[in-house]
């Protein structure tokens, strides 16, 4: 007996496909469309809601975070995250996770439940805290198991700065009284785009001109030319890695707003994935929302667009690990050609070629950078 006690617990802390005990099942739908369709589609979601995959030892599983549905188990917790890609960590339907709020934004405390017989499970939870290092990534620092990453894969349009209800949000700027440069995958689709300059002037622009391929896209707006400064492009080919750089934007807008944020960063190499040469690669954070931001020497110079990071779900699943912190933006060279066919002429630039601080830039970036929804709906 105690020989079948010690293989169990040795399976178990593993992560075997044989569990010593079943998680407690919270839900009576089995399959993932069913969890889906009742807990997560069409309806009010917050933001840590969504779908989220996280790997084990090598293994793979998906669970369903969503306000806790059962009043028998776990009650005390606001969330549970619902196996819907079990394999070998359970049924679907059982509960893998419990989370609750906690003061601090982005910080929820919780328990990952294990089947285990000693000292904590599935029936004596031991707290660990779930921490959102970046956008729709969350880990937490399991005993026995180390860290546990879960990467959300699908927000079902809750993210707060990337899709809404179908349609998304980004950052653009202006190069010129009525020109406006995001990035094309911000409004690729949109049946109707809007920018809000200030938060205060909400007008509808229109796209003259795209570049799917180099996402870059060109909008056009009429009513703002006494109030905005544009921002002035800047030559890319004397950019050393190293170089300090800066982008304003806004992230995660659902939940923290629609009022300018700058970050800083460096530029991290002068080529992007296997070398690419349109890009630059940077260490400015990126979240949703930031997407078509300017990427600003500290002269104030653009010199590229605020585009994307690696993703975490295809690292997670190859490498088994997160990139902390690998971004991109595509180079200002990739700008050009894409107002050239639009017909828009830069004014020539009398910029001063000047060193300013971060609180000069903001200031001047603040008079060009405007807030873009594209609808799709």
């Amino acid at each position: 007996m105690l020989k079948r006690i010690i293989l169990c617990l040795m399976i178990v802390l593993i992560a075997s496909s044989t569990p010593c005990f079943a998680l407690k099942r919270v839900v009576p739908e089995t399959t993932k469309d069913e969890i889906v369709t009742k807990y997560l589609k069409n309806q009010n979601l917050d933001s840590v809601e969504g779908i989220w995959s996280f790997t084990v030892n090598g293994l793979y599983g998906e669970v369903a975070i969503i306000k806790n549905p059962s009043k028998e188990f776990y009650k005390d917790w606001n969330y549970t995250g619902v196996l819907v890609n079990g394999n070998s960590f359970g049924k679907n339907g059982e509960a893998k996770i419990v989370i609750n709020k906690t003061a601090v934004t982005g910080v929820y405390t919780g328990a990952y439940v294990v089947q285990s017989m000693v000292g904590w499970g599935s029936q004596n939870l031991e707290a660990v805290n779930f921490v959102t290092s970046q956008a729709n990534i969350m880990q937490a620092n399991v005993p026995y198991l180390g860290t546990v990453h879960f990467i959300r894969i699908d927000n079902f349009n809750t993210t707060g700065g990337g899709s809404i209800g179908g349609n998304s949000t980004g950052t653009g700027f202006f190069v010129t009284p009525t020109t406006i440069v995001t990035n094309y995958h911000v409004i690729a689709d949109a049946k109707k785009i809007e920018i809000t300059f200030q938060n205060e002037y909400t007008l509808t622009a229109k796209v003259v001109g795209k570049d799917a391929a180099n996402d870059v896209a060109v909008l056009s707006v009429e009513g703002l030319e006494s109030k905005v400064v544009p921002l002035a492009l800047g030559y890319t080919n004397k950019i050393k890695e190293g170089e300090k750089v800066y982008t304003i934007g806004f992230p995660l807008s659902n939940d923290l707003g629609t009022r300018h944020k700058i970050t800083d960063g460096l530029v991290s190499c002068l080529t992007g994935l296997k070398d690419d040469p349109t890009v630059f690669q940077i260490s400015i954070p990126i979240q949703p929302g930031n997407s078509g931001g300017p990427l600003l020497l500290s002269d104030g110079r653009v010199i590229g667009i605020t585009s994307a990071g690696l993703n975490s779900v295809y690292y997670l699943r190859k490498m088994g690990t997160v990139p902390q912190n690998v971004n991109f933006a595509v180079k200002a060279d990739y700008i050009l050609p894409v107002l050239n066919v639009a017909g828009v002429n830069l004014p020539t630039s009398n910029i001063e070629e000047k060193e300013l601080n971060a609180v000069a830039i903001m200031d001047s970036a603040k008079l060009a950078v405007v807030y873009v929804k594209a609808y799709r709906e």
